[in-house]
């Protein structure tokens, strides 16, 4: 949504290439002050992987060829304590080894007969990669070990793929929107995306906008999901996105809408 200067500067020498297609270097948004870690494909795109300090949180972005994916579980969880303390603790390293970039836990709050339950996302590079990384999961003693002793039951798996993301994953609470109608493309999710963050950035802290792989007989195709410090400004914030004419609009144009909301606290 906006341009500012950037430095490329050589990538720190523990790291060096991360994947076939190119390499991973240390980048600084001069205006912002803000460092990233931006991967540069054969084809010379520059795509957000992780952002090492915060600070940017109107920049906007859509994974492309280099989209990543979401193994999403929905499981019931006795001991949800303990489950956090291990999940930030050695599990979450655990299921770094295993492949995944990125591991987060909420428990829904707010949800009709979902309540209580707990989505757990593992972030992964491809789909082999989350299909490889969920039979290592159930290959390590330990990890099996823990999930006994916490009672995790798991209701439903998901495979998600990442079509954009703005502003950051960080919050207190979280917000999924469960979207129903023809799948879209992923610059017109990014121009979506875009155009509810005007409103939504009012009470919210980032949002990620994801497609539907694997899901079984679902009646989404995709969801939302928004991290935010108070839901009081997010549901504010999204009332006033619902009300903007441009994007009903959209919704009647591109043929999706809106079928359901859970609330959750964040648990990792």
């Amino acid at each position: 949504t906006r341009r500012s200067q950037v430095q490329i500067l050589p990538p720190p020498p523990s790291e060096g290439p991360l994947r076939k297609q190119g390499s991973f270097l240390l980048t600084r948004d001069v205006d912002a002050g803000s460092f990233l870690r931006l991967f540069i494909c054969e084809k010379h795109c520059v795509h957000i992987v992780q952002r090492i300090l915060s600070g940017v949180t109107n920049f906007i972005f859509s994974k492309g060829e280099l989209m990543s994916y979401l193994y999403s579980v929905l499981a019931s969880i006795g001991n949800v304590q303990e489950f956090a303390a291990a999940g930030s603790g050695w599990a979450g390293d655990r299921m770094k080894e295993l492949g995944a970039t990125d591991f987060n836990a909420n428990q829904i709050i707010m949800g009709g007969e979902l309540a209580g339950m707990c989505i757990v996302g593992f972030e992964f590079e491809t789909v082999d990669a989350a299909m490889a990384g969920q039979a290592g999961l159930y290959q390590d003693s330990q990890m099996l070990e823990m999930m006994r002793d916490t009672q995790v039951n798991v209701s439903r798996r998901i495979l998600f793929r990442i079509q954009s993301e703005i502003g950051e994953r960080q919050g207190r609470y979280g917000s999924v929107l469960y979207i129903a109608g023809r799948p879209l493309d992923d610059a017109s999710a990014a121009s979506n995306l875009e155009l509810s963050w005007k409103t939504i950035s009012e009470g919210a802290n980032g949002m990620i906008g994801l497609q539907a792989v694997a899901a079984g007989a679902s009646p989404f195709q995709g969801t939302v999901v928004t991290s935010t410090d108070s839901l009081d400004e997010l549901m504010a914030a999204s009332a006033k996105n619902f009300a903007d004419p441009e994007m009903a609009k959209r919704m009647g144009e591109q043929g999706w809408n809106v079928i359901g909301r859970v609330l959750m606290n964040r648990l990792i």
